[in-house]
Formats: C-alpha cells, structure tokens, sequence
C-alpha cells in the first residue's frame, strides 16, 4: 500500500473545556467570569477557568484565593467529572470519523494522523473545519484544530487558532514561523527550561535550532538533541491509537486531591470511583484479577501501598471495592492527612474467547450478566453513565 506523500497532524483542544460545559448545561453562566476548581474553597486549586475569567489574568493552575483576589465577582464550581468524561467520549467518537489514528492526549484534547486521508475529505482546511464543525453542532461546545507536519508543531498550531478556529502550518512556512518564536511557546519546554536557554543567549526556537546541539547535549544531556530538534520544528514522534487488543499486565487509576483530606466519607466514595473505572477497564479487556492494590500518598508526599492476592479471581465493582476497603482498614497515617488514592489490579487471567466469556463460567450468571448490561450502557454513554450506589455500608 502506497505511503502519503506528506505527513499531517491535526490536534483538537477544547477551549476552556470543563467551564464550556457548565456555561452550555447552564446558559445563566453564559458570559461570566467562571471557575471550575475541584475544592472551590479558597484553599483549592483552579482546575480551569471560561476567556471572561482569563480577562482578569486569572488561568488553570491558580490557587483559588488568588483568582478570588483578582476576580472577586467569579463564580465558582466544583464541577462534574461524569459530564466532562462523557464529552471527552463523544469528541473521541467524531475523531475517529476522520481517521481511525486517533491517540487521546488529555481529556479535551487529541492528536489525529490524517496523513492518509486528504484525499478523500479535499484539503487540510476540510478536515479542520470538519472535526471543529462536528463537535460544535453535536455538543454545542468550542474547540480550536491545529494541522501541522507533527505533533510538536501541530500543538503550536492548535494555540494560535484559539479561540474557536482552525490554524494550519504548512511545511514551506516552518522556518518562519520558528524564526521569532518565543523558546517557552514550544511544547515542552517548561518555565525553567526556558531560564536557562535564555542565560545562553537563547531566546527564539529559531535561535535554539541554529545553536550547535552537542553545547546543548553537553548542558542537557540526552534532552539537548530534542531540543534543537525542537528549534527547528522537527519532532518524529507517532500519533499512537489506542490498542484496545493489548494484554495489560495491570490495571490502576489513581486521583490526586486538591488539599489533602482526611475525610473518611470523601475517601471512600473516591475510591469508589477508582474502582468503577479499573474494573470497566478490567472486563473490556475480558480478564479477571487475582492481586489488588491500594496505593496511598500522605500530605508529607510518602507513599503507602498495599496489596492483597486472592485465591480466586474477581472482575466485578463489587468485589474489587470490598477488596479494596479491607486494604483502606489496614491504613494508618497518623495524623497526616491523605492527598492521594490509587486502586490497582495485577496477576491477569484473560478470557481466550471472549464473546462467550468462557473463563467466567464459574461465577454466578447474574453478576455475568449485570457486568454485560453495566458494560454495555458505560460503553454507549460513558464510564459515568451508570455506578454501584456509593450508600453500602463498608465501616
């Protein structure tokens, strides 16, 4: 099969994401100065924040007490994991119409190689206009698409298309473009990075690529060649798709809070939550586990794990949550308060058939069955369509 002639890279990145939701589901929000913040006390963290907050200098990753100080009319939110997750799903579905290489690179945003389909949408500017148009008439959300020769220049170009546009960087305008490019712009190179390219005269990627890479391997080590390569808008790295055939060797999902909390009742629904997620996962991939963990990190940032193996396997919400409970029996941090929780499984048996879930023969067929149907309805609607009540008595 012939290879495309160019490679191209599109990249969706919601704008304003979470805070685009609730100002959609709620259009009293429209045109306020909004915060998502997972603890909307002034003692949490701002998960996001709408274009009519970020007039206020306001931005993702500040401490709530200082958006309030400078944006004292905002209005706060904790937000809804379930609705944001489910979106996420139905942006990952209308990707995959222009292109089965669709590689999630976080909740709102996703990089397609659409290298093989140029001929059959017309041009670059089709699909851009295609994946944002979709998304806009299905879910009423914004977005922004940047179409580049790689992922590198592809997330640059998803920025200068905010808000709610389409921007693309052709190969004959890389050099330009990286000409009078601030260093920090590219993706990857970080506040402190970027200090110290500049104390070697380095302020521009055009800069960074003309500057010889073995001083910079020499003050870098094996990140110094990247980043010259970086100067010059190159970057070889694949869109990798999902393979949803792959045999994990485990299992896990973890959150980490946005003040440490020593809550019994919070904990206990968040590991809830972690559980429904790792035993999706677990029965999507037709397999049964023996060993379960527990991981817990304290406010003083040391780790705790524990883990348990059976001897026999589990695979449903109900049996990995009460596994896990008797691990969170066993924690003790003193007086430290908790800023971490992870719920794992490993020591797999997969199913060799899975359409006849033939390894699950010796479980009760109505847990069988309740699995398929849960499955079936997360599988359409989201992990978060549908959950065990979190109201069982576990203490």
């Amino acid at each position: 099969m012939p290879q495309p002639k160019e490679r191209v890279i599109a990249l969706i990145d919601m704008d304003a994401f979470f805070a685009s939701i609730e100002q959609r589901d709620n259009p009293a929000l429209r045109g306020k100065p909004l915060f998502i913040a997972g603890s909307h006390t002034k003692k949490g963290v701002v998960t996001t924040c709408s274009y009519e907050a970020r007039k206020y200098g306001c931005h993702s990753g500040m401490p709530v007490i200082e958006a309030w100080r400078r944006c004292p009319h905002g209005l706060f939110f904790p937000g809804s994991q379930g609705k944001y997750s489910y979106a996420s799903m139905r942006i990952l579905q209308i990707c995959k119409r222009f292109t089965p290489v669709v590689e999630p690179f976080s909740i709102d945003e996703m990089f397609l190689d659409v290298s093989g389909c140029l001929r059959l949408f017309g041009s670059k500017r089709v699909i851009g206009e295609g994946i944002r148009g979709a998304v806009r008439d299905e879910l009423d959300l914004p977005s922004s698409v940047g179409i580049a020769p790689n992922k590198l220049l592809a997330k640059l170009a998803s920025k200068l298309a905010k808000p709610d546009g389409v921007y693309i960087i052709e190969p004959e305008d890389v050099s330009a473009l990286m000409e009078d490019l601030p260093v920090e712009s590219l993706f990857g190179v970080g506040e402190k990075t970027a200090e110290k390219l500049k104390l070697l005269g380095i302020h521009t990627a055009g800069q960074l690529g003309r500057y010889p890479a073995d001083i910079l391997s020499r003050k870098f080590g094996v990140g110094g060649c990247k980043l010259h390569r970086m100067g010059l808008g190159q970057d070889d790295s694949p869109v990798v798709a999902e393979a949803e055939s792959e045999r994990p060797k485990s299992i896990s999902n973890e959150t980490t809070f946005y003040s440490a909390t020593n809550n019994p009742e919070h904990l206990l629904k968040v590991l809830l939550s972690l559980v429904h997620k790792v035993a999706f996962r677990l029965r999507k991939h037709d397999a049964r586990a023996r060993t379960v963990r527990l991981t817990v990190r304290t406010e003083d940032f040391v780790t705790h794990t524990h883990r348990h193996t059976l001897r026999h396997t589990i695979f449903f919400d109900t049996d990995l949550y009460d596994e896990i409970c008797a691990l969170f029996r066993e924690v003790d941090t003193g007086a430290l308060r908790i800023r971490l929780l992870g719920v794992g499984v490993s020591n797999l048996v997969f199913d060799e058939e899975p359409s006849q879930l033939r390894l699950f023969e010796d479980f009760d067929n109505r847990d069988v069955l309740t699995a398929r149907a849960v499955d079936s309805i997360k599988k359409r609607f989201g992990e978060s369509a549908i959950k065990i009540g979190d109201s069982r008595q576990t203490f």
